[in-house]
């Protein structure tokens, strides 16, 4: 008897060190702040279609969706990752759920790196939410290069500061994705 509490008790211990140390709280001392991220000239790119591409961390799938510039990006899990996704108009997208895009001559990508949806701040900051706007400069190789265009964040205690960003001094970008590289 004594031997199965022992088990019981070990096998209660794992459980909850484990629950721990997958569970989503906040920092001691800080906050969340909400953020809307959009990319938002989709339409210069004229028979281009924008993906979202979200790599699941729990899963080993993932889930697509089509970026409309007025809608925020969306990573769902704060540990997933965010790709976004170029492909021409006439690119079958159900190939999409078989095929490793890294490796696709058809397709531009990016990993976008920061989490579109918000992240933790210390409570004592007076930010209460942001709003980022990205724009996309061109195509090169099979990467996708987008950069910030604007952000925007919202103050507990003051009117909202907006910032405005120039675009990478770079030359030789396409505007189309180019097929069977």
């Amino acid at each position: 008897m004594r031997k199965v509490k022992f088990i019981f008790r070990v096998i209660a211990s794992l459980l909850f060190l484990f629950n721990l140390s997958t569970g989503d709280i906040t920092p001691h001392g800080s906050k969340f702040l909400p953020r809307c991220t959009r990319l938002v000239n989709t339409e210069e790119f004229g028979g281009t279609i924008f993906i979202g591409y979200i790599q699941m961390v729990t899963d080993p799938g993932h889930l697509l969706y089509k970026i409309n510039p007025d809608s925020c990006l969306i990573i769902g899990y704060k540990f997933n990752t965010l790709y976004i996704l170029a492909v021409d108009s006439g690119y079958d997208l159900n190939r999409l759920d078989h095929e490793d895009f890294h490796n696709d001559p058809n397709i531009c990508w990016t990993n976008f790196g920061d989490n579109p949806e918000g992240g933790y701040i210390p409570k004592s900051d007076n930010r209460i939410s942001e709003e980022i706007e990205y724009k996309i400069a061109g195509f090169t190789g099979n990467q996708i290069v987008i950069y910030m265009a604007k952000r925007t964040t919202t103050f507990r205690s003051k009117k909202p500061k907006t910032e405005i960003f120039a675009p990478p001094q770079t030359t030789g970008l396409r505007k189309l994705v180019r097929t069977g590289w």
